[in-house]
């Protein structure tokens, strides 16, 4: 019998039921006992697929842009028939195939390896360096409604820009020589968003030109930012509080929300600190098609999922070790969300994929560390 989800009464988490006959199951991030629904204790098990019928996956046209560690590269899609210490110095794009979804074909179960077909490289581009077209130290991507492709050294000021073929095609720059350039981002118009030395500014894509800075009375302390479909603006706000006896009230996290104008428009405090009871400093973000958030903890190795007002939804991840498909080492850096509303994770050298609801998916290699993705309109991450 294909594994049942059902929610923790308790914290929210997804949790699996494999059909067996007991009535409770342990869950694994707050440690509570739970009780099985009746339902799904007493429901039958399916009927398997005839033999030589092949169902329906997705394919998703498009690539994944993925800023990497020595190498750009370029994965298509496959036919659903087809068998199949340092910082980053280049940028990589990939591009997923035919991806089994819960819906459709049932869950997908953590394999003792990663997924060899669900992408395949056929481009790469780029290269160790300072000139046009080559990286240096580039952690943050972004990807506008043209398709034209943002990367950012992370020290120093410098964008380049890239058409979609990879197309060297100009840069410009932000701050100075010493500014640290935290986050990037950019809308449908060109717009690109990027954090620079805490303080988040608007750039004209084309150009370069600053149109403004977005300002908040709590000062200039952004890092992670991430666009919603409707042009508003999800952004992470940090303040230390040195002495503080308590390390969970020594790092105030507080998500602050924009609208398309720039305009605040919601301040959440302590967002992930609230579930967790711990400091949580290094959040990634990321917002689906329906203006859901994730945040990617760094600290307590899991995704937080909030709806568009803020609420807690749940959490998914756990710890576990790089031969382990379905859980996070030392090595997440990136999140991201796809117009299916799959969630994805970069971890180390691979690319971890669940639902939205938190399901694992599938995971793919990537060939090297990657540090930041951003998906395009035709769903290329």
């Amino acid at each position: 019998m294909e594994p049942q989800t059902f929610k923790c009464t308790n914290c929210g988490a997804s949790l699996d039921y494999d059909g067996r006959a007991a009535r409770t199951v342990r869950c694994p991030y707050c440690g509570t006992s739970i009780i099985v629904p009746e339902e799904l204790r007493t429901a039958p098990r399916n009927q398997s697929r005839p033999a030589g019928k092949n169902a329906s996956g997705v394919v998703l046209v498009g690539a994944i842009v993925v800023v990497g560690l020595t190498f750009v590269w370029l994965l298509l899609p496959k036919s659903p028939s087809t068998n199949g210490g340092d910082v980053p110095k280049t940028l990589a794009i990939v591009t997923q195939a035919a991806v089994r979804t819960a819906s459709s074909q049932g869950p997908v179960r953590p394999t003792s390896a990663p997924s060899p077909s669900f992408a395949g490289k056929v481009l790469s581009f780029g290269s160790a360096g300072t000139g046009p077209g080559t990286f240096n130290r580039a952690t943050n991507i972004a990807v506008d409604g043209a398709g034209h492709i943002y990367v950012a050294d992370r020290q120093g000021g410098r964008v380049q820009v890239f058409d979609s073929t990879g197309r060297f095609v100009t840069q410009w720059m932000v701050g100075n020589s010493k500014s640290i350039l935290y986050s990037l981002a950019a809308d449908r118009k060109g717009t690109v968003y990027a954090t620079v030395d805490g303080s988040i500014e608007r750039h004209e894509g084309a150009s370069g030109k600053l149109l403004d800075t977005l300002q908040y009375s709590g000062g200039n302390h952004f890092e992670s930012i991430a666009l919603a479909p409707d042009g508003s603006l999800a952004a992470m706000w940090y303040m230390e509080h040195p002495g503080t006896l308590d390390p969970r009230e020594g790092v105030q996290g507080d998500l602050v929300q924009f609208d398309a104008q720039g305009k605040v428009t919601r301040v959440i405090s302590s967002v992930v600190s609230d579930q967790t009871d711990e400091p949580e400093r290094d959040l990634r973000l990321a917002v689906d098609g329906l203006g859901n958030l994730y945040a990617l903890s760094r600290h307590s190795y899991a995704v937080f999922k909030f709806s568009p007002e803020g609420k807690y939804i749940n959490r998914f991840g756990s710890r576990g070790n790089s031969s382990q498909p379905d859980l996070f080492s030392l090595g997440i850096s990136a999140i991201a969300v796809d117009n299916q509303g799959r969630v994805f994770v970069v971890d180390s050298d691979r690319v971890l994929v669940f639902t939205s609801e938190g399901r694992y998916v599938a995971t793919f290699p990537i060939g090297g560390s990657a540090y930041g993705m951003a998906f395009d309109d035709k769903n290329g991450l």
